[in-house]
């Protein structure tokens, strides 16, 4: 018990002062969290210890963060952003994908399953380094910061098909074939529910809920509402064989459809950015720096040359009808992997479709990535002129 109390202690500490440092040259705090992981891993050993709660806490915070992407999605914003959601986002996924996969499968001679996941982590940016970004430069309102945004948001969506698909590759005896069949009908069939139980039941249901709620005129019960509206449709959406994250999307967009979205988005901020800072503090337990430094040059290799693909295809996609300024930054923005990437990686080793060495090795490259991402952020007008 006094050990647990002094990690505790440590680990808030040292995140506060490590973010204290950070916030004055403008970097992410995600990386902050990383960071302390990191540390206090190898202070208290947690790297050898496997904690199931701090995974279960961890594991919400994605969920929460899925959550409030479902909030963004109303469908009069999916309408508005068309052009910059579905077909740049489409189209930066399916060229990225197209890429790695070969490139994972012919050079580096990986098998055609770790080729597929490595292939949609690499195609992934992260929402939560970008984002906050764009909105504290006010970017978010340049050319650059919208067509940035619609990517993010496509690329959170297709995290739903994605973990199903690494689910379903788990199977194994049917075969990578069958597991994606199986993959896209399920897919589908998640679409036909969505939009059925959106448009015919779901938020005239949540829309009396919040309404009840918010006639108490007390705020424990309003956020009592959000939370069991968000974690009932999870464990309904993996009951029936689904992801937690999709139920929470799911929540969200229903959310969205209804007037308390603004009060819902802001009630529920600090409790998602809590749940997500220990989401990627359990990722820094993971980070095994001696290998980092021992093997530091392969890491910037890889880390290298998935940088300069992705900037190359968002550059290609963005081009087509913006100017040239405006193809780099938005390239230069989504350059890095992203946060999710980790929660691929992690369940594909849960599920033995990539080695624990192998998924400590992509958990360096991605953690080298996001490190890199905020000085190229702020630094971003220099670097694409």
């Amino acid at each position: 018990m006094e050990t647990l109390l002094l990690a505790i202690f440590a680990t808030i500490f040292i995140a506060t002062i490590l973010n204290i440092i950070f916030k004055k040259y403008n970097i992410s705090h995600i990386i902050g969290y990383i960071f302390t992981g990191t540390i206090i891993s190898y202070l208290f050993d947690f790297n050898t210890m496997k904690i199931d709660s701090l995974d279960l806490i961890a594991e919400f915070g994605i969920v929460f963060l899925m959550f409030t992407i479902g909030l963004e999605l109303s469908f009069d914003k999916i309408k508005k952003m068309k052009e910059t959601l579905l077909i740049n986002g489409a189209l930066q996924l399916l060229l990225s994908v197209l890429i790695f996969f070969p490139l994972a499968f012919y050079a580096f001679k990986l098998d055609i399953s770790s080729s597929i996941i490595i292939a949609l982590a690499f195609s992934l940016s992260s929402t939560a380094i970008v984002l906050p970004y764009l909105k504290d430069s006010k970017d978010i309102y340049t050319p650059y910061g919208k067509k940035s945004v619609g990517i993010l948001i496509f690329q959170d969506i297709s995290v739903i098909p994605i973990l199903l698909l690494i689910t379903f590759l788990s199977y194994g005896e049917a075969g990578t074939d069958v597991s994606i069949i199986e993959v896209m009908v399920k897919t589908v069939l998640a679409l036909v529910f969505i939009v059925l139980f959106i448009r015919y039941v779901g938020d005239k249901i949540v829309d009396i809920l919040l309404k009840f709620a918010a006639r108490t005129q007390l705020d424990e019960i309003f956020l009592g509402a959000i939370f069991a509206i968000v974690l009932g449709m999870a464990v309904l959406m993996h009951t029936i064989g689904f992801t937690y994250s999709l139920g929470a999307f799911i929540a969200g967009v229903l959310i969205a459809e209804t007037k308390y979205v603004i009060k819902v988005e802001s009630d529920i901020l600090s409790y998602k950015d809590l749940l997500l800072s220990v989401f990627f503090f359990s990722v820094g337990t993971k980070i095994d720096i001696v290998y980092l430094v021992s093997n530091l040059h392969i890491v910037i290799l890889i880390f290298a040359l998935v940088t300069l693909i992705k900037i190359g295809v968002i550059y290609f996609i963005i081009k087509r009808k913006s100017d040239t300024n405006t193809s780099m930054k938005t390239a230069l923005a989504l350059a890095q992997i992203g946060g999710f990437s980790f929660v691929v990686f992690d369940l594909a080793a849960s599920n033995h479709l990539i080695t624990l060495d192998m998924a400590n090795f992509l958990f360096l490259v991605t953690f080298v990535s996001m490190v890199v991402t905020p000085f190229v952020l702020n630094n971003i007008y220099k670097l694409s002129s």
